[in-house]
């Protein structure tokens, strides 16, 4: 009967799984950073980004002072008026004689609206100044219609000539891109030349 018991213990503590073993010690994690940095670090993907050719001086735009402005104003005016001269001469003589018109009108304009609250503020009946004061009006209608239309011509041919402002400033971009790539290929080559003529004299000196 011993025996059996012994047997009969023995396959059930058979059964009982063994104890899991112990898990692995992980490793602390390391602090936060105390401080970050700003700008691009080395391998940054923004270091290799290049500012867009119409943003380029933006930096210098917005610290100008208005005396710096004022200074390199006619010399961009005097650009931009050969640019549009060379892309579209009869849109560009369009923009300045409606703008020179428009601006004559305006100044009609103001002076008939000075003739009509002349008339309103002159003595007399309402009636009578209000009548004295509709030819006035009328005229000062008429130079606000005129200017409207001016300045619709305007825009016409500020729509004609300036797409072809902007290609005639990518054309000169571009030029001047292949030629300094070009005036940097041909240095290339020189100073390679140079490094290799040494080499070149040393070979021809031993074979003679």
């Amino acid at each position: 009967m011993s025996d059996a018991t012994d047997t009969s213990g023995t396959g059930a503590g058979a059964d009982v799984p063994a104890p899991r073993p112990a898990p692995p010690s992980t490793p602390p994690l390391s602090p936060p950073p105390a401080s970050i940095s700003a700008g691009p670090r080395d391998g940054d993907l923004t270091a290799e980004l290049e500012d867009a050719y119409w943003a380029v001086h933006d930096g210098a735009v917005a610290q100008a002072t208005v005396r710096e402005v004022l200074a390199r104003l006619p010399r961009i005016i005097a650009r931009i008026g050969r640019l549009a001269w060379r892309a579209d001469r009869g849109a560009t003589a369009t923009v300045v004689g409606c703008q020179l018109a428009s601006a004559a009108m305006s100044a009609f304009g103001l002076m008939a609206s000075v003739a009509v609250l002349r008339e309103l503020f002159a003595e007399g009946p309402t009636p009578d100044r209000v009548r004295a004061a509709v030819p006035q009006l009328l005229t000062v209608v008429g130079f606000l219609a005129a200017r409207a239309l001016l300045e619709a011509a305007v825009a016409v041919a500020q729509a004609r000539v300036t797409p072809k402002i902007r290609t005639a400033l990518e054309s000169a971009r571009t030029a001047s891109r292949t030629v300094a790539t070009a005036a940097g290929r041909g240095l290339a080559t020189r100073r390679w030349a140079a490094s290799c003529c040494p080499v070149v004299c040393v070979d021809r000196s031993s074979h003679t």
